[in-house]
Formats: C-alpha cells, structure tokens, sequence
C-alpha cells in the first residue's frame, strides 16, 4: 500500500518499532475512519492516516483534539480542505486558520 510507503520514507519515527503486519493494521483502520467522514481521494487518505500516526487513534474523540472533530464534522467543508485545515491546526499551534470564500484556507 502507498500509504504505509509513505510513512515508512518520510515518517520513520512515527512507525518505530511496529511490524509490517502492525502498521498495515494501523493504516487500515485508519482508512476506514477517514471513509467515514468521506475522504475518498489517495493523497487525503494518505494525510489523515499520518495525523492519525501523530495524534493518535480515534484521534478526532480526544478532549484535546476536539477542534479535529469539528472539522472533520464540517459539511460546509470538502475532504480535501478538511485535510488541510487539519494539518494547518496542528502545524499551528492549534490556532484556528480563517476559512475564505471557496472552503479555501488562508496561508499566513
């Protein structure tokens, strides 16, 4: 899978120690939860299992990621800006990022 190729070539330290049949485990679920809030499309498939490296399992039901699960439950939103605002809490510091017209998001 190109995911777990993916994360085997540019996230080593998130995939440490797991077996091949462990990380194919973790991706998969990791799949079926993004097709649950319709990401569909590879490259978001392949994002959302990365933050699900990162945040963790179900990520988008912890206290402290509750920003996630508004997003996610955003139908105003297509998956793919879902992926990016995302990353771009994440990435900063959890501070939410104006949305603009076209479900675009600002880069600071």
């Amino acid at each position: 899978m190109r995911i777990e190729s993916h994360l085997r070539d540019s996230y080593p330290e998130l995939i440490e120690g797991l077996t091949l049949m462990a990380l194919s485990q973790k991706v998969e679920e990791a799949v079926v939860i993004a097709k649950k809030h319709e990401i569909e499309i590879e490259l978001d498939l392949c994002e959302f299992a990365v933050l699900t490296f990162k945040l963790g399992p179900h990520f988008e039901f912890q206290p402290d990621y509750e920003w996630a699960k508004e997003i996610l439950a955003d139908g105003e939103m297509t998956p793919a800006v879902k992926i990016m605002q995302l990353n771009a809490r994440l990435e900063n510091d959890n501070q939410p990022l104006p949305a603009v017209e076209g479900n675009e998001i600002a880069l600071l």
